[in-house]
């Protein structure tokens, strides 16, 4: 059964349902598909660049056609030197957010923020750990020093894609991640010296580790608004054909 994936920009928080209308079927129809201004944040790299990030340290991440999982090109980055980051700056959102990333790793020892981490300022200071690895053959956060892997659903194999969500909400000082649809789990989102004090979203790093022969490949990153409660939908309407 064919399949299709829609996502659609909503200006507002919805108090009612809405109906929301999809045309297809024609052939000729040119695609109006724009990530960047559906999302806050959109990179599928297909413009075979770097020009949604602020910063490339060191110009260590390159653009690959031979290792991809969706369109012509992915973001890669090979281990063996010093951490290497992709930094954007967000405008101080103090809103959820979720992130959304088709990570691999050639290695079950790769050091990498799959797909980064959303960096933000508390009275506390810099907020750490909102970032999910690979380490040891599972998808882990690093918080206040520790490696801990999700809770559940948490194992991934070498040179394989996954799907990484990872849902975090100042308001109710949570992080939630999935991983190809399957949840991992839910763990505290504080600050710096583990007080829950919380103020903005500043920046998105995207960084990969030292290790040697480490190699991480990022594909269709973006990030969207995120409640803890995702908004559904009912049943489809009927078809609607529309007459010249």
């Amino acid at each position: 059964m064919n399949t299709a994936e829609f996502w659609v920009e909503v200006q507002d928080d919805l108090d009612t349902s809405q109906d929301i209308y999809v045309y297809y079927g024609f052939d000729g129809a040119v695609s109006v598909s724009d990530g960047d201004a559906t999302f806050i944040f959109f990179d599928d790299f297909e413009d075979q660049g770097f020009e949604e990030w602020d910063t490339n340290d060191g110009e260590s991440w390159d653009i690959v056609d031979d290792v991809v999982k969706q369109g012509d090109y992915a973001a890669y980055c090979a281990g063996g030197v010093s951490s290497r980051t992709l930094v954007a700056d967000l405008d101080d959102i103090a809103h959820g957010i979720m992130l959304h990333a088709w990570t691999r790793a050639a290695s079950s020892l790769a050091y990498a923020g799959w797909p980064g981490w959303g960096a933000g300022t508390s009275d506390a200071g810099p907020l750490k750990g909102f970032y999910s690895l690979s380490l040891y053959s599972n998808f882990i956060r690093y918080y206040q020093g520790s490696y801990t892997p999700w809770p559940q659903n948490s194992l991934y194999s070498v040179n394989t894609w996954y799907e990484l969500e990872l849902g975090m909400n100042p308001n109710t000082d949570k992080q939630r991640a999935w991983r190809n649809g399957a949840y991992m789990g839910e763990i505290a989102l504080k600050a710096a010296d583990g007080t829950s004090t919380f103020a903005t979203f500043q920046e998105l790093r995207l960084s990969s580790g030292s290790h040697t022969g480490k190699d991480i490949w990022i594909d269709d990153y973006y990030v969207r608004k995120y409640v803890e409660t995702e908004p559904g939908h009912g049943g489809w309407g009927g078809v609607e054909v529309l007459y010249a």
